[in-house]
């Protein structure tokens, strides 16, 4: 019933399935992360126990799985995991500061992505444009090198800390159709 409703939805709107596909997996792996940096926000002295067991752990795989599976109760694959941990390992590592960026940075980020905003795909520029973390800062700070996108100004102000943004946006048909 909801395959053929789903199906309908994405046709009506010319939304291919293969970006709500990868949009909707990469959200439900960012959500997991999400629900366990919530659940240990919540209690500093819990949060330092996790973080402590998790820098001292060495088994990265094994002590992921089991921080994912207690707050979240997913079970994940290993590529998920790896993912999950490179997030985990930031937000324990996260530092207040934030890093500033040189102009030279954003451009190279600009060309990058063709001068395309990757979530609405209006044309950018230095001028028109802001500095976005993918993974928003509040949870990774600075820690993840290849975090980074330049988004539309108002993209970036929409999406603010948001991490299921561009399921709203193919929602609304403003997504960039990827072409296979």
């Amino acid at each position: 019933m909801y395959k053929e409703r789903l199906s309908s939805l994405l046709k009506v709107n010319s939304i291919d399935i293969n970006s709500v596909d990868e949009i909707l997996y990469k959200t439900l792996v960012h959500c997991a992360f999400v629900i366990v940096c919530r659940s240990l926000s919540n209690d500093n002295n819990n949060k330092r126990i996790e973080r402590d067991k998790f820098r001292n752990s060495s088994y990265k795989y094994k002590t992921t799985m089991q921080l994912v599976d207690k707050y979240v109760g997913c079970k994940f694959n290993e590529d998920d995991y790896s993912l999950l941990h490179s997030l985990l390992k930031a937000y324990f590592s996260k530092s207040n500061n934030r890093k500033r960026f040189e102009r030279k940075f954003k451009q190279s980020l600009i060309n990058k992505q063709m001068e395309v905003c990757p979530i609405c795909g209006d044309d950018i520029s230095i001028s028109n444009s802001h500095l976005d973390h993918i993974v928003p800062w509040i949870y990774v700070g600075d820690e993840i090198t290849d975090n980074y996108q330049m988004l539309c100004s108002s993209c970036n102000t929409k999406k603010g800390s948001s991490l299921n943004y561009e399921l709203i946006m193919l929602l609304m048909n403003k997504r960039v159709q990827k072409t296979v």
